[in-house]
């Protein structure tokens, strides 16, 4: 009930639908374009890696502009970078629908990833500023339901709508949602006044912790994130753990298409499944970090990064020999673990950084997890194009995921009062 109080006074509720919202916009070039994948992929004549490029171009934009695009909201403030990312990632996927080619399909692919990074982390920041320590992680899970909750709405509407009227209709229609989204965002967010910011011991009032632009910007304080070896290690994580979650969203369909001989719809469906699961884990996990643990961040997390190994292993064992039960259980499983542990690991991310540096902090994140994007989905689909062997592949994500897991086991927590 304490969680729920906190989150449920004033203006907090309105501040909640803001943050899930935005982050639905900037999750739309790395859940949604690749669902449209085995459609592009005929008509541009793609092989394996060359679609894994388009999803790592995106990526890549992400991860060049990923800490400037923190530093840039602790600087200039949330809200016009929320309308920025958004109008910047709608229209260049209203273009990226245009492309006569592979060739410039990467380079449009490359801004747009450059617009969640101008849109991505002030999501993060106003977290910290309208919530308390003993919501954070609850609300930061519910924030990050937005990339599964994107991921599961685009596999499941976007293949009948590509089917019904093409994939390049199908992307013009998302890159306009997008824009809408920015648009919504920026009219209704506000920052909080002095009764409604919060201390980082969960009270009120006390002025440096907001969400406006920082007065006291340095690249001092940018070089103590980037040396902080706590924040690396945290990052590392994402690495591996994104990196799989990206494959996952780009070659899962391919996966059951191939493998389980089912219609391209039917394999949206079971992505569909996977999300589905990934936004209960999202909030799940949070719940069970705030409430059972004391605010405890590693434990959650290395449980599912060592789960999340598993899994991807038995996913490149699995074959159409597999009863409809245990490919639903591996599928929730997998959502759970691999899409599902976002919010908790983001929230470290924000308190290891601290209130003031917390943008950046998820800016130096996503740097780290986008080079997994960027990189995973591409080596992914050159080991398709090498072997023709989803096992092999699989395989590759379930032993990259465990190097990152040991790595963070030598994180230290530092229990924090906010």
């Amino acid at each position: 009930m304490s969680v729920i109080k906190a989150i449920g006074g004033g203006y907090r509720p309105v501040i909640l639908g803001i943050i899930l919202l935005s982050q639905v916009g900037a999750s739309v070039p790395t859940q949604a374009v690749p669902v449209l994948a085995p459609f592009y992929q005929v008509d541009l004549a793609l092989n394996w890696t060359q679609v894994g490029l388009v999803v790592s171009a995106i990526s890549l934009g992400q991860l060049v502009t990923a800490l400037l695009g923190g530093v840039a909201t602790d600087y200039v403030g949330v809200r016009r970078m929320f309308l920025a990312g958004q109008v910047v990632v709608g229209s260049f996927i209203v273009v990226l629908s245009t492309t006569p080619s592979f060739s410039l399909a990467l380079p449009l692919g490359f801004v747009t990833g450059m617009g969640v990074s101008m849109a991505s982390p002030g999501a993060s920041k106003v977290v910290l500023s309208w919530f308390s320590q003993g919501s954070r992680a609850t609300v930061m899970g519910i924030k990050q339901t937005a990339v599964p909750i994107c991921g599961g709405i685009a596999a499941s509407v976007l293949p009948p709508l590509a089917l019904l009227s093409g994939w390049r209709w199908a992307m013009v229609a998302t890159g306009l949602a997008v824009v809408a989204i920015g648009l919504v965002v920026y009219l209704a967010y506000r920052e909080p006044d002095s009764a409604e910011r919060m201390a980082p011991n969960g009270s009120h009032a006390r002025p440096t912790l907001q969400s406006g632009p920082s007065r006291d910007f340095g690249w001092v304080g940018v070089k103590e994130v980037v040396l902080n070896r706590d924040l690396c290690l945290t990052g590392i994580l994402g690495l591996g753990l994104v990196g799989a979650q990206f494959s996952v969203a780009t070659y899962l369909i391919f996966y059951f298409r191939d493998v389980f001989v089912v219609p391209v719809v039917v394999a949206g469906a079971y992505l569909a499944l996977a999300q589905l699961s990934g936004v209960i884990g999202r909030v799940g996990l949070g719940l069970v970090s705030d409430l059972f643990l004391g605010g405890r961040r590693k434990l959650v997390l290395a449980t599912c990064s060592f789960l999340g190994t598993a899994i991807l292993a038995a996913l490149s064992l699995a074959g159409p020999h597999l009863p409809q039960l245990a490919v639903i259980a591996l599928l929730a499983a997998l959502g759970l673990c691999v899409l599902g542990f976002h919010g908790v690991w983001v929230t470290l991310l924000c308190e290891l950084g601290g209130a003031d540096r917390a943008a950046t902090a998820a800016g130096l994140g996503s740097t780290f997890s986008m080079t997994g994007g960027t990189f995973a989905p591409t080596i992914f689909g050159m080991i398709m194009d090498a072997t023709q062997s989803y096992q092999i592949a699989w395989g590759a994500m379930s032993a990259l995921v465990a190097v990152t897991s040991v790595t963070f086991l030598f994180t230290r927590e530092e229990r924090r009062s906010g």
